[in-house]
């Protein structure tokens, strides 16, 4: 089964299917450039309505990133906080259209990103992180909301630091993506449980310069 919105789809088979083609990345209907990525598109008909699922977006929010006093805490602790955009109208737009030029009619309604179950950032850093950043990498948060954004957060013991990370992050969104080096995973459940996982870089800039564009990179990850 496959948790979507709220709602459960009950058809094993093509589930399954679906899932197996996004792990292989094969059948994939189109493959659409969006602020100089790639956005893959798939395909699933269940009792013959269409539904078409999208790569996420993965977009950081740099207008809201900002350093708050964790003021619950047992100890002296600060949390960079920020919201990552999975989805907006935009991209919808831009999927119907080249669906559309490929002979698909389809509500933007119905383009929707990946059915994720659980998500969470990670940092995949080849040189050890800074004592100063504490990211619970075990701190999976539920989607099956399947809301457009989410907002993370890192814990950090000093005010100062947390500051100079914010200051980063809004002059030099790209260079602090690239330094960070975060990895945005998700889950999916259908006959069994599996997960992926999407580095995130800053090689571009949306054109609004609101937000960090975030280059997608798979690697697949079974059984976590």
């Amino acid at each position: 089964m496959v948790a979507l919105g709220g709602s459960v789809y009950a058809n094993n088979e093509t589930s399954s299917n679906l899932w197996d083609q996004i792990v292989k990345m094969e059948q994939i209907v189109l493959s659409v450039e969006y602020h100089g990525r790639r956005l893959n598109v798939w395909k699933e008909e269940v009792h013959g309505y269409n539904r078409f699922f999208v790569t996420p977006i993965c977009v950081m929010d740099t207008s809201s990133v900002k350093c708050t006093q964790d003021k619950y805490s047992n100890f002296n602790r600060f949390a960079l906080k920020f919201y990552i955009q999975l989805w907006d109208s935009d991209a919808a737009k831009v999927v119907q259209l080249s669906l559309k030029q490929k002979g698909f009619e389809v509500e933007a309604s119905d383009i929707i990103p990946l059915p994720m179950q659980m998500v969470k950032l990670s940092i995949n850093r080849d040189v050890a992180l800074s004592s100063e950043i504490k990211l619970d990498n075990n701190n999976w948060k539920p989607h099956q909301t399947q809301q457009n954004r989410i907002l993370f957060e890192f814990g950090l013991e000093n005010q100062t630091f947390c500051n100079e990370m914010v200051s980063h992050a809004k002059s030099d969104p790209v260079d602090f993506l690239e330094e960070l080096k975060l990895n945005f995973k998700f889950t999916m459940v259908v006959n069994e449980k599996a997960s992926r996982n999407l580095n995130i870089t800053g090689k571009t800039i949306s054109n609004s310069k609101i937000f960090a564009n975030l280059e997608n990179l798979y690697r697949i990850f079974i059984g976590l």
